[in-house]
């Protein structure tokens, strides 16, 4: 994507001064521990910005449903997270 770029002059009026290319890319690995080097990888070969890192689950449902299934069978989880809570100085 390309931007264009502009500046308040000093009558505070604006003037443009270029455009901004943007390049974006996205990733997908499975080895969580590789995210240091690919990130390094990227700054070698010129990249000047990273943001936007986001890091999410493969197979979200199946785990959902693991989480369900715990909550289910736990006799009253809300109490469980208070102990801990009290337990570490909390509430």
């Amino acid at each position: 994507m390309a931007f264009r770029e502009k500046k308040l002059d000093l009558n505070n009026e604006q003037v443009f001064i270029g455009y901004r290319v943007v390049h974006e890319v996205r990733a997908e690995i499975s080895d969580i521990y590789m995210v240091g080097s690919i990130i390094d990888d990227a700054v070698k070969a010129g990249t000047n910005t990273v943001s936007d890192i986001k890091f999410s689950i493969s197979e979200p449902q199946k785990y959902y449903k693991i989480a369900l299934t715990w909550l289910a069978r736990s006799p009253s989880p809300l109490s469980h997270i208070a102990h801990v809570s009290e337990s570490e100085g909390g509430g």
